[in-house]
């Protein structure tokens, strides 16, 4: 009598399970437990199949963003490259970070885990081999499946800035405020400076553009010592490595 209902059941709910695959069907029709635990089971699968559609329509239909991508690439003298992009305003937002060898041919695996997923907007690599080549790719998405498409990339063996010699001062006029100095490079690759505070190069506190050779950064709290330094990057966004 139990097998007789079963079957009944798997009948009626044949057109919901014809999008569902899985142990859930044979067992339905072949099991030889508990119509409850069965039942069960076709439950189980049709809630499946329904979330399953319904993630698929929501990222078909999600917005796109227009998000440039990354923006700069500094290769450390360890091999660390260091990555950066603009924030975009929306909360939740992660980026991927993807990379390829440039000498491979090959082209990014978008469907792959990407190399970092972080939601700031200034990563480092783990160190790379400095005598190979290696590109990168950002992409953002957000909690709702908002996603960009952009495809901008960049090396590790673009031209990048060979003549820039860093930070020449930083100095304090009145309490609370920075200026920071350099020398303007004579490098025409040169298409602007990213001012940083810290040794470390990780947290970007401005951008310059080519013609300028001093940043002011107010507000500070007063008594404070602080570290800063300038990369110069081309129109690529490659940055020099001065330290």
């Amino acid at each position: 009598m139990g097998d007789h209902k079963t079957q009944v059941v798997a009948e009626a709910l044949g057109p919901v399970l014809k999008n569902c695959d899985g142990p859930g069907i044979s067992l339905v029709f072949n099991g030889k437990g508990s119509l409850g635990l069965r039942l069960t089971l076709v439950t189980l699968c049709f809630i499946f199949a329904s979330c399953s559609k319904l993630v698929k329509s929501s990222v078909t239909n999600a917005e796109k963003y227009n998000f440039p991508g990354i923006s700069s690439l500094g290769v450390q003298k360890s091999g660390v490259v260091r990555l950066s992009w603009p924030a975009l305003p929306d909360s939740g937002v992660v980026y991927s970070v993807y990379s390829r060898e440039k000498s491979s041919g090959s082209s990014y695996n978008l469907s792959s885990e990407p190399l970092i997923k972080t939601s700031e907007t200034l990563t480092e690599t783990k160190p790379l081999p400095l005598n190979e080549s290696y590109c990168f790719m950002v992409r953002a998405l957000s909690e709702n499946y908002k996603y960009d498409t952009n495809t901008k990339e960049i090396c590790t063996t673009d031209d990048g800035v060979s003549d820039f010699t860093g930070i020449l001062s930083a100095t304090s006029p009145v309490s609370g405020v920075a200026n920071v100095t350099w020398v303007r490079s004579v490098d025409p690759n040169v298409t602007g400076y990213n001012i940083y505070q810290g040794s470390n190069f990780l947290l970007r506190i401005g951008v310059a553009d080519a013609t300028a050779n001093s940043f002011t950064l107010s507000g500070l709290p007063p008594g404070e010592r602080r570290e800063f330094g300038v990369r110069a990057f081309d129109k690529n966004g490659r940055e020099d490595n001065n330290q």
